[in-house]
């Protein structure tokens, strides 16, 4: 047996066979259309996408014949939100997760919340719904009363391949970055009020049900069976956006793991006891906390802003090349404040800007690239260590990265950056192994056995982890690389917490 997984990215969108244990039979990918730059996309563009991939990967790996052997679906898409009217027609474009909303509309958020006294379980920024629903309201007031759903786009398109149109679900990270309902389900009072005094009706009814990412959330439907050469009936996982899928990917439940994605934005998260992460405080340290999917545990950690971003950015200013190389750590005397893109954790700033300091004529593009890079890899550093002191304590963790952000100098660098052991996954595509992971977990009706086969799965996939050339576990703890970096990095914190303000 097998399971179907998909991704859809804002770049590429991808669909691949895995076996029940993890081992991809193959994979297909397709540019993803209608993507735009201000941060909207065009929903029916993207599932055309979808629509294109599926069909290529399952003929293929079947000899074009229906994928009777594949027992389940998983989709995970990008963090973004999709408005529905009462007939259930899309209105007006997706909002993408770089989307940004007005800073009054996160600021009205901020008041309320801390004029009624109420704590948030993740820091109030650009990527929640609430400041999205506030910034619509007061941007296009016409709307307000015609929007009666709002979901993620990989519950738009679970949804339209399912027998029953209207079983609408999000899962538990869309309801977390919603803001609009906290971990147990219960209205956010002060938000909900909020949403009502800009002219909403029923704003507690705008977010569908939540359920975990591994549970079914209905059954393929026969006409989409027929188009996609699958079997009728089996079940759509609920999938969860592309981070949290990437962290379960990297096998976030493995005992005492750190997953790291290095993509468009570097994400870190460390599962832990709930009452740890509690009582250590993540949002006074610039963290998020998430629900996990064990019941007596959080993930907790970050993301930055546009990391992988910045590559292409700096060949379009500097040319292609890595001439960075060559040049000595700590770029001859640059420092990067790297928010080009505004930040997320652990400042946690949409309107903070980038800021380059020591430039002198003697410097090239390629001392520029090198301290871009070094502060992009230092403030993983930093998240990682914010991690530890909010998680119970450091133990002994390894770190579990991913992503496709990465050449043999860059993990070089991030190898004698970090100070701790540093392995990669031999399946790159961390996002989509975890949403074939709760594809494989879905076809059980007991949530407890669910629960067992996404742990024993994270286990698995933390384990297949590749030793060799440019992996940063040949890097020796005492190299002279490793205690310059040490030096350089403890020079950075102290001065990018004078340029943002001592907000670390």
């Amino acid at each position: 047996m097998s399971v179907l997984a998909v991704d859809i990215g804002t770049t590429r969108t991808k669909a691949a066979l895995y076996d029940n244990d993890l081992r991809c039979r193959r994979t297909e990918s397709v540019s993803t259309a209608g993507i735009s730059a201000t941060g909207t996309f065009d929903v029916g563009a993207v599932i055309a996408s979808l629509l294109d991939v599926i069909p290529r990967v399952v003929s293929e790996a079947n000899g074009s014949k229906a994928a009777t052997g594949i027992s389940a679906v998983g989709i995970t898409s990008f963090l973004s939100h999709i408005m529905y009217d009462a007939a259930g027609d899309v209105l007006g474009p997706g909002l993408s997760w770089s989307f940004q909303p007005d800073r009054d509309a996160l600021d009205a958020c901020r008041n309320v919340c801390r004029t009624a006294g109420y704590q948030p379980e993740r820091p109030i920024s650009s990527e929640l719904l609430a400041p999205r629903l506030v910034h619509l309201a007061r941007q296009q007031p016409d709307l307000v009363g015609r929007i009666e759903r709002v979901v993620c786009l990989k519950d738009a398109i679970r949804t339209a391949l399912c027998e029953d149109s209207d079983a609408w679900f999000v899962d538990w990270s869309v309801r977390d970055y919603s803001l609009l309902r906290d971990r147990t389900d219960a209205p956010i009072t002060p938000i909900l009020d909020l949403l009502r005094a800009e002219g909403y009706g029923k704003p507690e009814s705008l977010l569908p049900p939540a359920l975990p990412a591994h549970a079914p959330a209905g059954a393929l439907s026969a006409e989409w069976a027929h188009r996609l050469g699958l079997d009728a009936g089996i079940p759509l996982a609920a999938g969860a956006t592309d981070g949290t899928t990437a962290m379960y990917g990297g096998g976030i439940l493995a005992e005492n793991r750190i997953v790291a994605v290095f993509g468009t934005t570097d994400v870190v998260m460390r599962a832990a006891p709930a009452h740890q992460s509690a009582a250590a405080g993540p949002i006074a340290a610039g963290l998020s906390r998430n629900a996990a999917m064990r019941s007596d545990f959080e993930v907790v950690g970050g993301s930055t802003a546009a990391s992988g971003s910045v590559g292409p950015w700096m060949d379009n200013l500097f040319g292609h090349g890595d001439d960075w190389e060559s040049i000595p750590p700590g770029a001859q005397g640059i420092r990067v404040a790297p928010g080009f893109a505004g930040e997320r954790a652990p400042w946690n700033r949409p309107d903070t800007r980038g800021m380059i300091e020591g430039l002198s004529l003697r410097h090239t593009g390629a001392h520029i690239r090198r301290a871009v890079l070094e502060a992009q890899v230092f403030r993983i550093r930093l998240l990682v260590e914010r991690i530890l002191e909010n998680t119970g304590g450091a133990g002994d963790p390894v770190l579990l990265g991913g992503g496709g952000n990465r050449t043999p100098a860059l993990d070089a660098l991030r190898g004698n950056v970090l100070p701790w052991p540093l392995r990669w996954r031999r399946d790159r595509e961390l996002s989509l192994c975890g949403a074939a992971m709760f594809a494989c977990a879905a076809p059980e009706r007991d949530g407890a056995q669910r629960d067992r086969i996404l742990v024993k799965l994270c286990n698995r996939a933390a384990a297949d982890v590749q030793i060799g050339e440019g992996d940063q576990s040949d890097v020796n703890d005492d190299s002279p690389d490793k205690t310059v970096y040490s030096e350089l990095y403890s020079e950075w914190v102290e001065w990018i917490t004078r340029v943002f303000g001592g907000q670390r």
